[in-house]
């Protein structure tokens, strides 16, 4: 949850909180964010990252574990 310059920064957003709490009732359990709420969100973990290159490599990082992790199995 942020806004995405044309540069590739991630800035905050208002009403942060707000916005996560009502993730939370549409059954959302993570979020990427800007920068991490004040004041925790029980039942919500958040992810700060302030630029989308940051993000790409969180979810690469998290494919290839979750790809490691398939293949232990067999």
């Amino acid at each position: 949850i942020g806004e995405v310059s044309l540069t590739g920064e991630v800035k905050d957003v208002y009403s942060l909180e707000n916005r996560l709490k009502e993730s939370l009732a549409q059954g959302i359990t993570k979020a990427i964010v800007a920068q991490k709420p004040k004041n925790s969100i029980k039942g919500i973990k958040c992810f700060a990252i302030d630029e989308v290159v940051k993000m790409l490599e969180f979810f690469w990082l998290r494919l290839i574990q979750m790809i490691y992790e398939k293949n232990t199995w067999n």
